[in-house]
């Protein structure tokens, strides 16, 4: 099924898997959510702080109306960057930041004490 984000709703998406295509400014979707980075216009910020531009992150998350769900999040800094976005296989980690396509930084998400981090 395929639903616009502007008609995403806890009725029609509790109980999917969920796939998201975005920046949080271009997908209302992922504006519900509130994944333990900060993608900004002139860096990314991870465990570390990576500066630069036109950097892509693929990153596995909770479906935000079922948290039983996942979500894969398709995401960059600038929407121009997901045209062309290719899939790498992701393997045991919650995200992949590329460049050009090309994987520049994997890891997963931990949670401690109630908080999420990126290692």
């Amino acid at each position: 099924m395929l639903i616009a984000d502007t008609a995403a709703t806890k009725e029609n998406l509790h109980d999917k898997a969920i796939i998201a295509f975005g920046t949080k400014e271009s997908n209302l979707l992922l504006n519900k959510c509130n994944p333990p980075f900060i993608i900004a216009p002139t860096k990314i910020v991870l465990n570390e702080e990576i500066k630069g531009n036109n950097y892509q992150l693929l990153y596995s998350w909770v479906n935000p109306f079922n948290t039983n769900k996942p979500m894969k999040v398709f995401s960059a800094q600038e929407t121009e960057s997901l045209i062309n976005i290719r899939g790498v296989l992701v393997g045991n980690d919650h995200y992949i930041l590329m460049l050009n396509n090309q994987p520049v930084k994997r890891g997963k998400f931990i949670n401690y004490m109630d908080i999420w981090f990126c290692n």
